[in-house]
């Protein structure tokens, strides 16, 4: 080393600036870099160094960072260890009860999950079992009225229905099947215009009108069938809540072969009624408790009474 240059020239100028005495971190000739430290000699022209290679000179810092650095991510470990297992012991109860949530917001109120953790969240718990308790005790009873409105309406010889506001059918019985060959299940959520036709659903919206007004309306139509055009009356309740009304009931009942008797009841009146009034017969029928008399035309003729202008025969009170 002796005899050569250790720093460059202008660190060396710099230094001698400097002569009261520093330290400087640079690289030797040899390319080492070292932490240099120099002061000036009192007695003579001269700058005094030391220099210590960087690496030993941070050493035993470097010693101390890692030993600093291990106590702490073994602490850090514990630590995440004992967050992990307290989270855990937090969020898995909650977990559990969010499963229960989100079932019994499906409509599948079951067991609530048991009751762990902190008093707080035990007591959600409690709180939480109770109110799913109630919740499928009313399911359960819900559920057996609607199969018990279903069994008693399935076995009506009628058209049983609910329709909302919208007019979309919300409920029908099985005989909608018998009648149009439709399951009940594809009916559910149809308009009624879809259901019975731009034409048949022209008809019936005066009526429709009524209902949403509250007013009950019953009226006779004819509707097409499996087994063909049907004569039916029809009869239609509002559905209220809380006095609003939120749709309505319909009963629709097949009165075909009440009409048909009805009109071969009054064709069979007309044909006798016709074959008396030809003959030379004076008739008449006192009715007693009413205080009238029905006679023919022939009777009126008999007792010198006038007859109708029809002349045919007519009814009289008696006084």
């Amino acid at each position: 080393w002796v005899g050569r240059r250790m720093l460059p020239s202008a660190v060396v100028q710099q230094l001698h600036s400097e002569a009261h005495g520093a330290t400087d971190e640079t690289k030797s000739f040899d390319g080492i870099r070292r932490m240099m430290g120099f002061a000036a000699v009192h007695q003579a022209p001269w700058l005094v160094f030391v220099g210590v290679p960087v690496d030993a000179a941070l050493a035993p810092a470097w010693a101390r960072l890692r030993a600093t650095a291990g106590s702490a991510l073994l602490l850090l470990a514990i630590s995440l260890g004992a967050a992990a297992w307290f989270s855990g012991r937090l969020t898995r109860p909650l977990l559990r009860l969010s499963r229960s949530v989100e079932a019994l917001g499906r409509g599948e109120p079951g067991p609530a999950a048991a009751a762990q953790g902190p008093k707080e969240l035990r007591r959600l718990h409690t709180t939480f079992a109770e109110m799913s308790a109630a919740l499928a005790q009313r399911t359960e009873a819900q559920r057996q009225s609607e199969r018990l409105l279903r069994e008693l309406t399935d076995h009506l010889p009628a058209l049983i229905s609910l329709v909302d506001t919208d007019e979309t059918l919300r409920f029908v019985n099985q005989a909608y099947e018998h009648w149009f060959g439709v399951p009940p299940q594809q009916l559910i959520g149809q308009s009624l215009q879809s259901f019975y036709g731009a034409e048949a659903y022209q008809a019936i919206q005066p009526y429709l009108a009524l209902v949403f007004a509250g007013e009950a309306v019953q009226y006779e139509r004819a509707m097409t069938t499996l087994a063909g055009e049907r004569q039916v009356s029809v009869r239609l309740v509002p559905r209220e809540d809380a006095g609003r009304i939120t749709g309505f009931f319909a009963m629709i009942v097949d009165i075909t072969e009440q009409r048909r008797a009805l009109a071969r009841q009054a064709l069979s009146e007309e044909r006798l009624s016709l074959a008396m009034e030809g003959s030379d017969l004076a008739l008449f029928d006192w009715n007693l408790p009413g205080c009238s008399v029905y006679h023919s035309a022939h009777a009126a003729a008999m007792r010198g009474e006038p007859t109708r202008v029809d002349g045919r025969a007519g009814d009289d009170e008696l006084e």
